[in-house]
């Protein structure tokens, strides 16, 4: 695996966008995709929909230039004051995610670290209830993002 290039996390339109762009120039060997990031903004039935619009793209755009991609759940974000029906679409938006793992065989679901199961962060995985913290991000590589990248670049 090349290091420079092999490797490249994207989310949002904004990041989508980019991809498309650039994908065949930057010769990937895995891309890990998030469809939906916290950064969006609380999602919504007009998010998700928009991010599941992007999804078909750039997984087209990947299986011409033969890159395999890894899709990743969106996190919870907590201080945007998601309510429980936001999170409903951001869990919506990650089993659409799941669904499209069904081509890839590659699926990365952040929820058994970081969800409280209604709408936030668990305590103590966040310092700023936006991102995750040094430990839960280490402890969410380790159990979860290494398996699957493993798995895929590996096979095993």
């Amino acid at each position: 695996m090349r290091c420079s290039n092999a490797l490249e996390t994207l989310g949002s339109s904004v990041y989508s966008t980019l991809i498309l762009e650039r994908m065949g120039r930057i010769k990937l060997d895995q891309l890990i995709y998030v469809p939906f990031t916290g950064n969006d903004g609380p999602p919504t039935n007009t998010t998700v929909a928009a991010e599941a619009a992007i999804i078909v793209p750039v997984q087209e755009k990947a299986r011409l230039w033969n890159t395999p991609v890894m899709y990743c759940g969106g996190f919870p974000n907590t201080v945007q004051g998601w309510s429980s029906t936001n999170d409903k679409y951001r869990r919506y938006c990650n089993r659409f995610s799941q669904g499209q793992n069904r081509m890839t065989r590659s699926y990365i679901d952040p929820d058994p670290v970081f969800w409280d199961g209604n709408r936030a962060f668990k305590p103590g995985v966040s310092d700023d209830d936006a991102h995750p913290n040094e430990v839960s991000s280490g402890q969410f590589a380790v159990n979860y993002a290494y398996l699957a990248l493993r798995k895929a670049l590996v096979g095993y």
